[in-house]
């Protein structure tokens, strides 16, 4: 979202877009995007083509695990880690839940899930989401955001 040039300029102001759209990011996989310079480019020959100037990185990961330097790696090595970028992805569970019709009626329909952990010295918090759509994500309609938290530690 940031090197997208038409966003950054309806949502930044131009020192903004001076500054965030130096680095060029990209999630992996096959298909046409923005490139570098503006304009549109097919992604997974960009890739190849320009390994000496690119670095691939995980975007959940940390302490520079799963980093490859286009530029310190052959052509071969590249080649295998764009190709396992590209083909990984998340499984999101899908799981019965009761829905009632607004008439009465409870019926057993499927959902996607995403959960997860939010420790802090107070307790865990422990937050969920669930949609009849794969983007799990409570902007998009039917979404519900059941949030459950857990005081474990005294204040």
């Amino acid at each position: 979202m940031l090197s997208d040039p038409v966003l950054l300029e309806r949502y930044s102001s131009a020192d903004d877009v001076d500054v965030l759209s130096r680095p060029w990011t990209r999630s992996v996989f096959p298909r046409t995007t923005t490139g570098p310079d503006g304009r549109d480019l097919d992604l997974m020959p960009y890739l190849a083509k320009n390994r000496p100037s690119l670095v691939l990185e995980p975007n959940r990961s940390y302490g520079g695990y799963g980093v490859v330097v286009g530029a310190a790696v052959d052509d071969a090595t590249w080649a295998r880690a764009v190709n396992a970028a590209a083909t990984q992805r998340a499984e999101i569970p899908v799981i019965d839940v009761p829905v009632d019709d607004g008439a009465g009626a409870i019926s057993m329909e499927p959902f996607y899930v995403v959960m997860g952990f939010a420790p802090s010295r107070y307790g865990l918090a422990i937050l969920g989401r669930a949609s009849q759509k794969q983007v799990v994500n409570v902007a998009q309609r039917g979404g519900i955001v059941p949030v459950v938290v857990a005081h474990g530690a005294k204040r």
